[in-house]
């Protein structure tokens, strides 16, 4: 049976040498590779994957319009609260995606210092603790990644069970696929509709993955490096040993430390401005609810 490294070695290729970090990225890698977005390939440019660009663009602006053509003909509440959330969604997530290629040359140096600098000292530390990274480590994307296939499976079976009794629908009932509900027109759009609630869902979680897949490698790193400072004097050491040997180890930590640092300083400034986009989709997600309270109020007193 072929490894995942022999499978996927010819097809993802990242910043600096390939060792078993990669292996934990290999599903999201290969993702990011299909929708051109696998900035973490050396040879990554606009123009190199400026087709999968602008079959993105496509999409997104045939949701829109789709959504638009709905609101033109309903006046109900929740299908407008809805509509608005698929607009906050599909401008949310190109900016994510834009804001993370702007700052792929931060994002491969901090890949680089995970597949280095941090690798060496939780392996530095002991083998076991590195294979149960390793494990975490590949559970937590797998984890993230059946997080959004799920709601994404739940709506095209629901499609699915309508097409199979009889009745054609689309994936969402807020965004029309503006072409006739027979074949082989609504197929495609329940085609394309597909593609681009994984695209939108992928992308919205892959920046908070890697997020977490940085953090992760860091905060096992500071755990590791603390037991650099565990210097415990020998019986049969001496004062001067025992003082160059705490001498050897402050340096060790001090380099470490410095190390840290450094990666820390990166992660901001690649996630800062990032950091402030689930806020806005908070607060516009916030403002749909109030919509929907405001609404039914009226139409409460309107009935009383």
């Amino acid at each position: 049976m072929k490894t995942s490294k022999s499978v996927f070695g010819k097809y993802i290729r990242t910043v600096g040498q390939r060792n078993e970090v990669d292996e934990i990225m290999t599903l999201t890698l290969f993702i990011q590779r299909i929708f051109g977005q696998h900035i973490l390939d050396p040879n990554w440019t606009w123009r190199k994957y400026i087709y999968h660009q602008i079959a993105t663009a496509m999409l997104v602006i045939y949701v829109v319009f789709g959504t638009i053509d709905i609101l033109k003909h309903t006046t109900d509440v929740k299908m407008i609260a809805e509509a608005c959330y698929t607009f906050v969604i599909t401008a949310i997530f190109p900016c994510k995606y834009l804001m993370i290629i702007n700052n792929r040359k931060v994002f491969r140096k901090l890949y680089v210092e995970v597949k280095t600098n941090l690798y060496q000292i939780i392996r530095d530390d002991s083998e076991e603790k590195f294979n149960s990274v390793l494990s975490k480590g590949i559970k937590i994307v797998y984890g993230l990644f059946f997080m959004i296939l799920l709601p994404i499976i739940t709506y095209i079976l629901r499609a699915i069970w309508y097409y199979t009794n009889g009745k054609r629908v689309t994936i969402s009932a807020t965004t029309s696929i503006l072409m006739p509900m027979k074949t082989p027109y609504h197929e495609v759009g329940l085609l394309l509709h597909s593609i681009y609630m994984f695209q939108a869902s992928y992308t919205l979680i892959m920046v908070d993955m890697w997020f977490v897949f940085f953090m992760f490698f860091f905060c096992v790193a500071s755990d590791c490096s603390i037991k650099i400072l565990d210097v415990v004097r020998k019986a049969s050491e001496t004062k001067s040993e025992y003082a160059k040997r705490l001498n050897e180890r402050l340096r060790l930590f001090y380099r470490v430390n410095v190390t840290q640092i450094l990666y820390i300083q990166k992660m901001n400034v690649m996630f800062k401005w990032l950091a402030i986009l689930p806020l806005v989709n908070v607060t516009m997600s916030g403002c749909i609810i109030f919509l929907l309270m405001s609404k039914f109020m009226l139409f409460m007193k309107s009935t009383s």
